[in-house]
């Protein structure tokens, strides 16, 4: 295990799977947007017995209504690698 506090990208949709669209309210609480893409911080990373990778890492779900001053915030999730890319800020990478 290696600890760190890298940022990433979070393909959200590489996680939960293509959300199918239907006619729901989503002004009404409850109701995630679990399709785009997230800011989280990879802490490390844990290699599992087929020799797949997954990053341990912490990012917010917002709810489908947008309003940022809401969603979940999840700490500590082990997420695929292939879901996971680096944050870059002025074309290099960001460093702590």
């Amino acid at each position: 295990m290696r600890r760190m506090a890298k940022p990433v990208y979070v393909d959200l949709r590489c996680i939960y799977g293509p959300q199918e669209r239907r006619n729901i309210d989503i002004s009404k609480p409850g109701v995630l947007d679990v399709a785009g893409v997230a800011n989280g911080e990879l802490h490390s990373w844990f290699r599992g017995l087929e020799a797949r990778w997954y990053g341990l890492v912490s990012f917010p779900v917002m709810w489908a209504s947008r309003n940022p001053s809401l969603g979940l915030t999840l700490v500590d999730q082990l997420v695929p690698a292939e879901a996971l890319k680096p944050r870059r800020y002025n074309g290099g990478s960001y460093r702590r």
